[in-house]
């Protein structure tokens, strides 16, 4: 199932520089490849190009790109939000978005983040190792975050049209965890997935209003050393979990309705026994460590210290069906759930709720007031009859 690869000599020496590397993601339209090299304080940006009609299939490597900042301090997660924006999750230091290049470049590059969050003392970003990002709608992104060494997940709501500004944080899951290691959101944006290294297992989530950090997994994925890197696959029907104390990618099944305790429904060899053998200096290490599959599910690509970068073919073992009820949610849809989730969780102000809302299109406003029940769009009813309140004669159409 591993394809080989073609790079320059150019190429394949920035590859060489990585060392040990934590995280590896495709971009969203899988032309890019984002890896962490943790030990060297920068990321290297890929340049990809894949071809089916042959056999096996062929992938270059075009050009380098490597990034460095004084805002990575041992960059350990990643997650692209779109093709030229990057969050970068940096165990030392903060959560840091970056703006690549427009062109595709090679070379190096000097970057300063475009937002940061975890300034503060009293800031929920603490030693953060690992972040997923999801697009909900009306410019905001939803940012999952794994805070390692405190032992709790942030969730942080940001604001595009704010060079990322955060409008709101909170614990999200905090009860039952330890190093949280791993985090990811499915394509829908309804579940999260999170590696559990210290319980030796993965949690998910159904991400809704009623999760909270006491909330309880709705599934138990067993049969893992030490869980690090996730990705879903076959929208939300499949979750491939990185196993750094084994040289196995674990793969798990479902009807996209995660619930109960499950163990593999197949383990796949990704690392070779030498390799593994080289790496695995203590329990935890010598695995895998980031993973990802692309969008189509046909392309996966692991990374480790040991084999910074190895692709398969996932149509191996990756359900290619198209599912009947594809696990999706409109932008509206999405920007209303995550407004109305904060305001349900009292982390919103009502001048940063307005804020949020105004932000959003008249047709997705009209969305977020009308398509859902009386008893969901509550939270936003009493937004509005407070402000009436507060300021005679106003109106949604102020918004």
């Amino acid at each position: 199932m591993e394809i080989e690869y073609s790079a320059s000599d150019e190429v394949r020496a920035a590859i060489s520089r990585l060392g040990r590397t934590e995280d590896i993601q495709f971009s969203p339209d899988g032309d890019r490849l984002a890896v962490a090299a943790l030990n060297e304080n920068r990321l290297l940006i890929l340049g990809i190009v894949v071809s089916w009609d042959t056999e096996p299939p062929a992938i270059a490597l075009r050009n380098s790109l490597e990034v460095e900042s004084d805002a990575l301090q041992l960059p350990h997660g990643l997650s692209w939000i779109d093709e030229r924006t990057i969050v970068v999750a940096n165990r030392i230091g903060q959560l840091a978005i970056f703006e690549l290049p427009e062109e595709p470049a090679s070379g190096r590059v000097r970057l300063s983040p475009v937002q940061t969050l975890g300034d503060s003392a009293n800031d929920l970003v603490k030693t953060p190792g690992s972040v997923s990002a999801v697009p909900v709608g009306a410019d905001l992104i939803e940012l999952a975050v794994c805070n390692n060494y405190v032992h709790h997940v942030s969730r942080h709501l940001v604001d595009r049209r704010m060079h990322y500004a955060p409008i709101a944080s909170e614990i999200l899951v905090r009860d039952g965890v330890t190093i949280p290691d791993g985090v990811t959101h499915s394509p829908s944006g309804r579940w999260i997935a999170l590696s559990n290294h210290g319980h030796h297992n993965v949690l998910l989530f159904r991400n809704d209003r009623n999760l909270g950090p006491s909330s309880r997994a709705q599934a138990v994925l067993g049969g893992i050393k030490y869980p690090h890197g996730l990705s879903f696959a076959d929208d939300g029907r499949t979750i491939l979990v990185a196993d750094a104390g084994a040289p196995f990618v674990h793969i798990y099944r479902s009807d996209g309705d995660w619930t109960g305790e499950r163990q593999p429904d197949v383990s796949i060899q990704v690392v070779s026994d030498e390799s593994f053998k080289r790496g695995n200096n203590d329990p935890t290490t010598g695995g895998p460590k980031g993973i990802d599959v692309t969008r189509d599910g046909k392309l996966m690509v692991i990374s480790c210290q040991e084999e910074p970068i190895v692709f398969f073919d996932a149509r191996e073992f990756l359900d290619q069906r198209v599912a009947a009820e594809p696990d999706n949610m409109s932008e509206a849809e999405g920007a209303r759930e995550s407004v109305l989730r904060y305001m349900a969780f009292d982390q919103l102000k009502m001048d940063e709720a307005t804020a949020a809302i105004r932000r959003a299109t008249e047709l997705q406003l009209d969305m977020m007031t009308h398509s859902r029940s009386w008893r969901i769009t509550a939270p936003l009813r009493w937004a509005t009859g407070a402000l009436r309140k507060a300021a005679p004669g106003w109106s949604a159409k102020h918004l």
